[in-house]
């Protein structure tokens, strides 16, 4: 792939000529991959591939929904699902757009499923899983206004996780051996940070049991997993591989050989696709171009395009996007043709 073709800048309103050859040239690859995969499974697949750049958000639901835009109601479909998390509200949504379009939901992970990824994978019926595949914990992480100030970088603050406050607790009173923690704690932690804290994880609880619904009919099971992938790991990263999925009650199995091979020419392609591009200008600015996400099936694809310009402010010590424009570009086959068009996102 030329690095010029992807940094070449887009329009608000419409890609390039050479974007628009680069997207026609992807799906010549990827749609024979997803047709052989339809042919061993016997069910359409769906493409959900994600870069580390493109959590999963509002707009990615709705992109998903232009993709299934035909209506049709299928008996199963296999999403195969590559994504770092983002959003645990977007996470539920797009489970209930992809349930409004199939009776039974299959997951496909050759790769990393993390935090709002789990969350989907979750709403599956059935996961599987290949030998590089994992999830993690879906407990969150705090960023608010009011959090710590990072000393390295003043105008920054500090994420906070519920797991982390809850062991300064248990360290306070193993150390101290009683009293009131909470006075020394409110020194470094706004109180109102704290009662985020709370919330949070009740909605990370919340989500998953809602989740959990499709995924497991014993009411006993959902809470005990539920519980697990909230608060049973020690850190957010934590690597729930097969065997740690099946031990908590997911319903995991092994990914199948053939399919683990074509999922991962699939993804070697998105990556190549997606790689981020920048052009110097000089030391305080860079053009920046990348797709932070891939949406495919048989027939249509959609994918984002995300390009700023970037400055260096020197007295915030940090990077800062100009002009940031982000454009959604659906490719469809008609007529034995693919036709492309673009649209601004919000």
């Amino acid at each position: 792939m030329s690095k010029s073709r992807l940094a070449g800048r887009q329009g608000r309103r419409g890609g390039t000529a050479k974007q628009s050859s680069l997207s026609s040239s992807l799906v010549r690859e990827t749609q024979p991959l997803l047709e052989r995969m339809e042919k061993i499974t016997g069910y359409p697949i769906v493409a959900y591939w994600s870069s580390p750049r493109g959590p999963i958000r509002q707009r990615t639901v709705t992109s998903m929904s232009r993709l299934l835009q035909n209506g049709r109601q299928h008996r199963q479909i296999g999403l195969f699902l590559r994504t770092n998390g983002g959003e645990c509200e977007a996470a539920l949504r797009l489970v209930h757009v992809l349930r409004c379009h199939c009776r039974r939901l299959t997951v496909f992970l050759p790769f990393v499923c993390a935090s709002s990824g789990t969350l989907v994978a979750m709403g599956a019926d059935e996961i599987q899983m290949g030998p590089g595949a994992y999830l993690t914990p879906v407990d969150s992480a705090l960023d608010h206004p009011l959090c710590p100030r990072n000393p390295m970088r003043e105008q920054e603050t500090v994420d906070i996780s519920q797991d982390q406050f809850r062991r300064a607790l248990r360290l306070w009173r193993e150390a101290r051996g009683g009293g009131n923690p909470f006075p020394e704690l409110y020194r470094y932690i706004h109180p109102v940070v704290i009662g985020e804290l709370d919330r949070s994880d009740a909605l990370s609880l919340r989500i998953c049991q809602e989740l959990l619904s499709y995924h497991v009919a014993s009411a006993k099971a959902a809470p005990k997993i539920g519980q697990a992938l909230c608060f049973g790991f020690p850190s957010h990263s934590y690597p729930v591989v097969l065997r740690e999925a099946q031990r908590i009650g997911l319903k995991a199995k092994p990914l199948a050989g053939d399919l683990d091979g074509h999922l991962r020419d699939l993804d070697a392609i998105y990556s190549r696709f997606a790689t981020r591009v920048c052009k110097y200008h000089d030391e305080n600015n860079y053009h920046s171009a990348y797709v932070p996400f891939v949406l495919e099936r048989l027939g249509m694809q959609v994918y984002e395009h995300h390009h700023a310009e970037m400055k260096y402010k020197r007295d915030l010590k940090r990077w800062d996007d100009w002009g940031a424009v982000q454009v959604c570009h659906e490719l469809k086959l008609a007529d034995g043709q693919w036709r492309e068009r673009a649209y601004q996102l919000d």
